[in-house]
């Protein structure tokens, strides 16, 4: 059986390589874009997808095989919020090169930091949303 993997284009794992597991069969999907993989018939798919080195891990079980033809890996972090948060970061380093003063940039550089360290620990058992396409 053959089954498209489908991942859609977005900003924050533009640049990752996502490893997606199926029934054991391994597959790298490095761009957005389609891939295919071949596995062994099989009345259940058990798909494992994981990403930066082991640390983001999504899992989950389809019970009908016959009627999964792809899989669909999607993120939950949104292109809008992606934006906006380049959109932020752009603004804290203007108010910094207006004012002069330092101060700015490196509180936007620290809460920036700590809020991405703290969303993706949080967020890291259920990063991936995978949806099987019929």
């Amino acid at each position: 059986m053959i089954i498209k993997i489908t991942r859609p284009f977005y900003l924050v794992t533009l640049l990752w390589k996502y490893k997606v597991e199926i029934n054991g069969n391994t597959c790298i999907v490095k761009k957005p874009g389609e891939t295919f993989i071949e596995v062994a018939d099989s009345p259940i798919l058990d798909v494992t997808v994981t990403a930066q080195n082991n640390y983001i891990i999504s899992h989950i079980t389809i019970d009908d095989a016959n009627i999964c033809k792809g899989i669909e890996i999607r993120c939950r972090t949104s292109n809008i919020s992606a934006i906006l948060i380049l959109i932020g970061s752009i603004a804290a380093f203007i108010i910094t090169l207006c004012t002069g003063n330092e101060l700015y940039l490196y509180l936007g550089i620290l809460i920036y930091s700590i809020l991405g360290i703290i969303y993706f620990d949080l967020k890291r058992k259920s990063f991936f949303r995978i949806n099987c396409v019929e």
